[in-house]
């Protein structure tokens, strides 16, 4: 019988090598999320039982199992751009196991901002249209001066957006 997708979680990390759910398994340092095409956690040899999480984008059930295992992961690193940045195809995730974190930065939160504009054309009538960008106190200041010379009616909504955390690795 497989396991639940918690029950190989929680294996992977008191470190055992094997272990099937119905779309999840582990072999060896590596957790897959339907099959070896897409490896998912990688159990980090020299990380002082660190996890690395591959963030790339896949499918919706595949983003399920990476939102499962964002807890765990020390660090998120699409494996695309990692092939990349090493300059050659990765063949087996376990390959991955022997890098070392030498630095880390963590997740932050920025504030940015959506304009929704609103400019009377000919006729009474009003076009709408939005911009969406990060602002500071400054240029929010700037903007709403140059509504008010546009004569543009506005708004300023401010919502959070996360920036992923950095990391260096050898």
């Amino acid at each position: 019988m497989s396991m639940t997708h918690d029950e190989i979680l929680e294996r992977f990390e008191d470190g055992k090598e094997k272990g099937k759910g119905s779309r999840i398994f582990i072999e060896g340092n590596t957790m897959y999320s339907y099959g070896y095409h897409f490896p998912l956690l990688l159990r980090m040899k020299h990380w002082d039982n660190g996890f690395l999480l591959n963030a790339d984008k896949y499918s919706r059930n595949t983003s399920h199992h990476q939102y499962m295992c964002f807890s765990l992961a020390t660090a998120q690193i699409p494996f695309s751009a990692l092939s990349n940045a090493i300059g050659k195809t990765i063949e087996k995730a376990e390959d991955l196991t022997e890098l070392n974190l030498i630095d880390k930065t963590e997740e932050r939160w920025d504030k940015i901002g959506k304009w929704w504009f609103r400019e009377e054309v000919v006729g009474g009538s009003w076009k709408e249209y939005k911009k969406d960008r990060s602002v500071n106190s400054k240029e929010k200041e700037e903007i709403e001066r140059e509504m008010q010379f546009l004569k543009l009616k506005g708004y300023f909504h401010e919502q959070t957006e996360r920036r992923p955390e950095s990391v260096v690795l050898r």
